[in-house]
């Protein structure tokens, strides 16, 4: 029997993961494409190696948009989205494994990071305050928000198996509990939401299961999003003191995030990540690299 209280496990004990897919986001203002064209391009050559990465310009998409929107509580006019559709061009860089894309624009600047493969986070939160600087150092910026986004996801037999692994207390599965004290019920959906703030940060966690099919056999899919965000950042007139603000508010976002997660899963499954191994998901259990 594990009889490590779950607060006490760290991040750099886990051994295993179920993240699906994490985010990481500066919204900025003040930032031009002619800038982006004329003096910082060339620079992200250094960042990106042509060997490792693929470059393409496009135009802005229209769900880039909408997560704006979200985002930064904006709503813009259908007139101002269809200019931005048709005038805004975005430079994309992906990884040669399609595990990792990089999106720069005049609004954003995003990371976003499939778990299919193992990333070291703290390697990207450095390519993500490299990018910064060149930002700030060609021209005038603000930066309007800085986000981490998360979605930890599994798929399980059973919901009995499910909620092995999360803490059904927190998701709050009235369908699951009845059933567990002999009532007819035959849960098949649930969702629940929680807005709340932590410290300086906003914090939004979205919690889903649902039923469907692995492997032509019915399962059921648990997910965990998490999206915390600091809203407002000075830049400083020193830049460099301004890229270590940026580092230490992604890690104090990651911080957040593993604390939030700890707290949705039960011990045995908090041991089962420490060890590596599990007997209670059929995927998105992903060993450590």
């Amino acid at each position: 029997m594990y009889n490590t209280r779950k607060d006490q496990i760290s991040q750099q004990q886990i051994k295993a993961n179920i993240y699906d897919y994490t985010e990481l986001i500066i919204d900025i203002g003040g930032m031009t494409e002619d800038i982006i064209n004329r003096y910082i391009d060339n620079e992200f050559t250094q960042l990106f190696p042509p060997g490792i990465y693929k470059r393409a310009k496009t135009e802005l998409y229209e769900s880039e948009i909408d997560d704006y929107e979200d985002r930064s509580s904006y709503v813009m006019s259908i007139t101002s989205k269809k200019r931005l559709l048709e005038t805004e061009t975005v430079l994309r860089y992906s990884a040669k494994d399609g595990m990792e894309q990089i999106i720069i624009s005049t609004m954003f600047v995003i990371i976003k990071l499939d778990y299919k493969c193992t990333h070291k986070l703290n390697e990207k939160i450095n390519l993500i305050s490299e990018i910064m600087n060149c930002l700030i150092q060609n021209a005038y910026t603000e930066i309007n928000r800085i986000t981490i986004n998360k979605r930890d996801r599994i798929i399980c037999a059973t919901l009995f198996r499910l909620y092995q692994c999360f803490n059904k207390n927190i998701f709050g599965d009235i369908a699951y509990a009845l059933s567990r004290k002999n009532k007819n019920t035959n849960g098949f959906y649930l969702r629940s939401d929680s807005l709340f703030n932590f410290d300086e940060y906003d914090v939004h966690v979205s919690r889903e299961v649902k039923r469907g099919e692995y492997e032509d056999t019915q399962a059921f899919q648990g997910s965990l999003k998490m999206n915390v965000r600091l809203e407002g950042f000075e830049i400083e007139d020193d830049t460099q003191e301004t890229i270590q603000r940026i580092k230490k508010s992604f890690v104090d976002l990651n911080d957040i995030c593993y604390k939030i997660f700890i707290e949705h899963i039960t011990l045995s499954f908090a041991a089962d990540l420490v060890v590596g191994t599990t007997d209670k998901v059929l995927g998105g259990f992903n060993k450590n690299e």
